[in-house]
């Protein structure tokens, strides 16, 4: 059984042969957010009203997409509401695929900004 029972090291010896470990984080993708205007008519009505509506990656979260349109119109945010749709089963007669789903961001701009382009 000489696999199974290695000798542990001492304190000392293992503070010295330890290696460093670099720690992973989420690279910040403020500006790489990538996001698509959802133009239809409740959008449009929407847009008048100061809300923007925009479809955005599924792993973007509120601040990263506040600082991508910030960035992207340079106007200031005050608010964004994200909305997951889920993929839905569709079925042409025997033939069964999916829909699928998307993630729609509901964004908020600060009285008298506009985004005019959409």
């Amino acid at each position: 059984m000489a696999l199974f029972s290695r000798k542990k090291e001492s304190g000392e010896e293992k503070a010295g042969t330890q290696k460093s470990r670099s720690v992973h984080t989420r690279s910040h993708k403020g500006s790489r957010v990538r996001m698509v205007a959802r133009v239809t008519e409740k959008t449009n009505r929407q847009a008048q009203e100061g809300t923007y509506v925009f479809m955005v990656p599924s792993d973007a979260n509120k601040i990263e997409i506040a600082q991508a349109v910030s960035g992207m119109y340079g106007v200031e945010v005050i608010r964004v509401n994200v909305v997951n749709s889920p993929g839905k089963v569709r079925t042409r007669g025997r033939i069964q695929g999916w829909k699928s789903g998307f993630r729609k961001a509901m964004v908020t701009l600060k009285e008298g900004h506009a985004i005019e382009a959409q």
